[in-house]
């Protein structure tokens, strides 16, 4: 469901410091934001302030948001904590890996566009004996007969 960003409440907060956030921002604008941020029956935000930040930095003033009924503020830190611990960075390998099919997509990618584009030339190459002919006929249709 979509949230006024000023509608959501920040309250008290582990996360003081948001970080460098160019990287999540160009990555939002880019592709939009993947993850909803979180909020609590009463607005208030649970999970997601690197994100809401970015969003709200780029000008935004609705997000993507996820609902979450709690009971008070041990479960709102439960929540704003299991965020953040359990999830996992890459390690070096996996980014290594990623790295490498991007350069391979890359490649392919642009030997791609070569191709369609010599495509589309021999395509229009190939055409144009039967656009000089049609030019040609319709140009002696034009012409009064004798």
């Amino acid at each position: 469901m979509k949230m006024n960003i000023s509608d959501i409440k920040w309250g008290d907060r582990i996360r003081e410091d948001m970080g460098d956030l160019s990287g999540l921002q160009q990555s939002i604008d880019l592709y939009g934001l993947f993850n909803p941020v979180v909020v609590n029956q009463k607005n208030e935000l649970l999970a997601g302030a690197r994100r809401l930040t970015a969003c709200k930095n780029l000008g935004w003033t609705e997000i993507d948001v996820k609902v979450i009924s709690t009971d008070g503020p041990l479960t709102n830190l439960e929540i704003e904590s299991h965020e953040n611990f359990m999830r996992k960075d890459f390690n070096e390998m996996e980014i290594e890996k990623i790295i490498i099919q991007k350069k391979k997509l890359a490649k392919k990618g642009f030997l791609h566009s070569i191709l369609m584009f010599f495509k589309k030339i021999f395509a229009y190459l190939g055409s144009l004996p039967s656009k000089i002919f049609q030019k040609k006929s319709s140009t002696q249709s034009m012409t009064p007969e004798s």
